[in-house]
């Protein structure tokens, strides 16, 4: 829980004013599922999707390589 929970409308609403490139990061073995298959992709401008193969809820956590790699390739396109 965050310390500020937004019902989902408003949630998407401020997705929606995010203008940066933005990067959408989910580990294929996480509970979560992918923004691409939920819609919330599509609430953002300017939105690229990596899924991390073999990793969890916590991409960054269980593959940091790639997860560093997907950083390095949307901050060297954004440069």
């Amino acid at each position: 829980m965050t310390p500020e929970d937004f019902e989902m409308p408003r949630k998407l609403a401020m997705m929606e004013v995010i203008t940066a490139p933005t990067l959408l990061v989910y580990g294929e073995k996480s509970w979560a599922v992918s923004p691409a298959d939920d819609g919330r992709m599509t609430h953002f401008r300017n939105a690229d999707l990596m899924m991390v193969p073999d990793a969890g809820h916590w991409p960054h956590h269980d593959a940091p390589d790639v997860f560093a790699d997907g950083l390095r390739a949307l901050f060297g396109r954004t440069a």
